[in-house]
């Protein structure tokens, strides 16, 4: 039985996902009156592992209720809502000697295994952006009360940008945060900052963009810039291609369908977090998510 903590999006999703690979799962959420799941009233002799989807301001407390029962845990990303508490997430499944993942998914595209490639030469510079007006996401529900834009769910820009930040820290080891620009518009009538340009560092300069604002299609690319051209992945179009120096477009054909591929995502997550036999202390930081969380609140202090 894997046990699944969230009721929302995600939650859901994995429920479906995990039940067509044979699983049984259960569901733990909000009772009627919206008051939180008890976790005193899971008999967790009947648990094989559990997902963390909540808020995740809440994933700290959560998650170390199952690593102190020997249970491991799969968390969504970012794995908490600050470093300090995020690594005590990590102390705790050492201490117990039980499985810990993070749920980046994007880890598991093909895309991200051909950026890692050393095919394409010694790398010059990279980039990635996400702009997409927030409001749009979920248009039946009113943005102004999900995750991504309050902090006191744990959420805001930096910690949304940590799939990205996570995409470069798996490619280049060695980068930390040069600069910070964020602002806001006004339009969205929010007061957090709603776009944010960051520059990482290290033997390879990154520029990560969010932008909350635009009006219009949504737009989101990586691109890594090589002594011989430019790899450019465009999920939204499942476009990925080589472009050379001469002018010569190599296409690389890696998906039909960019939803389809996400959710295949989603499971090869599940599924790697299953099989891994590893222990946490045997995880580098970046697979433990400490390295894009840590990105993300240098970004937020700086911004501050």
């Amino acid at each position: 039985m894997i046990a699944i903590w969230g009721g929302g999006s995600a939650g859901i999703r994995y429920k479906t996902l995990i039940e067509e690979l044979g699983y049984k799962t259960i569901l733990l959420s909000r009772d009627k009156n919206l008051n939180s799941f008890d976790f005193n009233t899971l008999n967790i002799s009947k648990i094989e592992a559990a997902i963390i989807c909540t808020p995740t301001v809440f994933h700290s407390e959560q998650s170390k209720l199952f690593l102190q029962n020997k249970i491991p845990v799969l968390c969504e990303k970012p794995i908490s809502h600050n470093y300090t508490s995020g690594k005590s997430i990590v102390e705790t499944a050492r201490k117990y000697e039980t499985k810990f993942h993070v749920g980046y998914n994007q880890r598991f595209l093909k895309a991200y295994k051909i950026f890692k490639d050393k095919r394409w030469g010694k790398p010059i510079k990279s980039k990635s952006i996400w702009a997409e007006r927030v409001s749009d996401w979920q248009p039946d529900k009113n943005f102004k009360e999900s995750y991504s834009v309050r902090s006191d769910l744990g959420g805001g820009a930096p910690l949304t940008l940590s799939h990205d930040f996570d995409w470069w820290t798996g490619i280049y080891t060695d980068l930390a945060v040069k600069d910070v620009s964020s602002s806001n518009d006004g339009t969205l009538g929010i007061t957090i900052d709603t776009k944010f340009e960051v520059s990482l560092m290290g033997s390879v300069e990154c520029d990560v963009i969010l932008n909350y604002e635009i009006d219009g299609p949504p737009i989101r690319y990586y691109e890594t810039e090589y002594e011989g051209g430019t790899l450019k992945y465009e999920p939204l179009n499942s476009s990925l291609f080589f472009l050379k120096n001469n002018g010569e477009k190599l296409d690389l054909k890696i998906e039909n369908d960019w939803n389809n591929t996400r959710l295949k995502s989603f499971q090869d997550t599940f599924c790697h977090f299953i099989e891994d036999e590893r222990r946490p202390s045997e995880l580098s930081d970046w697979e433990l998510g400490l390295t894009a969380l840590n990105v993300a609140n240098i970004v937020n202090k700086w911004n501050d």
